[in-house]
């Protein structure tokens, strides 16, 4: 239907009022669509003042602002915008590589985490590639070429960041052994396995299935052998609030728990170590210096 209408448009002569009419009323049919989320919450605010003229200067001055930019265009546009040539295909495929990590991202549920980070890294380090290889050559501008190879160098970073993630990963899936925790979702089954473990350090790790920053630290940092080494002489509670019970909500507040992730460091005897407290995500080095710090050993 747009298509038809932008064709029709074309058809219409200038130079009339009657032409130039009918080309502004379908140029509003076609960007109407555009227009519509912006104009209803324009509208719903006005609606709200109940200041008839208040509202009507406010949507006139939002006509102003949109059609004033399309005037200048039409007016001085020959002077002001750049003219066409090689530069917009640059700048076309520089886009095609942001629509490639965009069409990523919104496909990330849908991936696996060290699919999405490989893909993701491999798009940045091609498009530093792009840069560096394509575009540079035709750069002229010292400042230009500068800017040029400092964006591919960011590039080339935050690839190489995304492929050294999948190889950590990678790294952890070959751990062939992984440490137990004990597994609790109430208050007495948490005061039970403390009462097992006297004198014992201990880590508790306040967990949820439906915890999404939850996920990276279970299948990322956890598994990594140096977090295993570290956890081998504490012990190791998994306080999981998947299911709810009502037993959680005093312990929560007694233990001033926000929500997941966080993990709890106890001494020996079973005192928290408030400083030592991690909420929300943090890294593997963070949590390796948490640990040593509850062990007595320096990070």
């Amino acid at each position: 239907m747009l298509q038809r209408l932008d064709q029709w448009q074309q058809k219409q002569k200038g130079g009339t009022l009657i032409g130039a009419g009918l080309m502004d009323m379908i140029a509003a049919l076609i960007v109407g669509p555009c227009m519509s989320a912006p104009l209803a919450g324009a509208l719903i605010y006005v609606s709200q003042l109940n200041q008839p003229m208040l509202g009507a200067s406010y949507l006139f001055v939002l006509g102003l602002g949109l059609g004033l930019p399309l005037f200048i265009a039409a007016v001085f546009g020959s002077h002001l915008l750049p003219k066409p040539g090689i530069w917009m295909d640059r700048l076309k495929f520089s886009f095609g590589f942001v629509m490639l990590a965009l069409a990523l991202y919104f496909a990330r549920p849908l991936l696996p985490g060290i699919l999405y980070l490989g893909l993701l890294g491999v798009v940045l380090i091609t498009c530093s590639g792009y840069f560096l290889f394509k575009m540079l050559p035709h750069v002229h501008r010292s400042v230009s070429k500068i800017v040029l190879m400092l964006l591919s160098g960011l590039l080339v970073y935050a690839g190489g960041m995304q492929l050294y993630h999948v190889w950590s990963q990678v790294q952890v899936a070959h751990v062939k052994s992984r440490l137990e925790w004990q597994r609790v979702s109430t208050a007495a089954q948490l005061q039970q396995v403390l009462a097992k473990h006297p004198a014992q350090p201990v880590v508790i790790d306040v967990y949820a299935d439906w915890c999404v920053a939850c996920q990276p630290i279970e299948k990322e940092v956890i598994p990594r052998s140096d977090i295993q080494a570290a956890l081998q002489n504490v012990v190791r509670i998994k306080l999981d609030l998947t299911h709810y019970h009502p037993s959680q909500d005093e312990l929560l507040k007694e233990w001033q728990i926000l929500g997941p992730p966080t993990f709890i460091f106890l001494n020996a005897a079973h005192q928290e170590q408030r400083e030592l407290r991690l909420t929300g995500t943090f890294s593997a080095t963070h949590l390796l210096g948490k640990l040593q710090q509850l062990q007595g050993e320096q990070p």
